[in-house]
């Protein structure tokens, strides 16, 4: 069960995404194309900030599948580093996203789902608290600059 829980919460910004569009859609599809669009600018940020602050992740990594070891791209995109945790980023932007919904379950998922992810980060040594919470913020943030945007657009 504990390893189950390990790959939900590994694969959990990749559901939430899925659920979060498939959300949209039953409930308030004009907002779709929005939302893509700043997922795709927040995962872009992460990746920025991540090659300016340079912040190592924590030793002693453990990975569940071996395509998470340091490869190329890693280091030219910036995920070598672990602040902002891109994971709890990207889970906390999806999360935000539930505000145009009307159906609490699918606000239950995704609180429940983000909450999984943030703790396999931590509990895998990908990210140290500090960048999971950084990461949390700055998702929460990136959905509050879009929601403002869209006033705009």
């Amino acid at each position: 069960m504990d390893f189950i829980l390990s790959v939900i919460g590994y694969w959990g910004p990749t559901i939430l995404l899925f659920s979060t569009v498939m959300g949209l859609y039953m409930f308030n599809g004009s907002i779709i194309k929005y939302y893509c669009i700043f997922q795709t600018l927040n995962s872009i940020l992460n990746s920025v900030i991540k090659l300016i602050i340079k912040q190592p992740r924590p030793k002693n990594q453990k990975h569940i599948y071996n395509f998470e070891k340091k490869t190329k791209l890693k280091v030219m995109s910036g995920q070598e580093y672990g602040m902002p945790s891109g994971h709890a980023q990207s889970s906390l932007y999806s999360v935000m996203t539930n505000y145009y919904f009307t159906n609490c379950y699918f606000t239950y998922f995704s609180i429940l789902l983000s909450c999984i992810t943030i703790y396999q980060r931590y509990k895998y040594r990908n990210h140290t608290a500090g960048q999971l919470l950084m990461g949390s913020l700055t998702g929460i943030g990136i959905f509050y600059m879009g929601l403002k945007a869209m006033r705009y657009i």
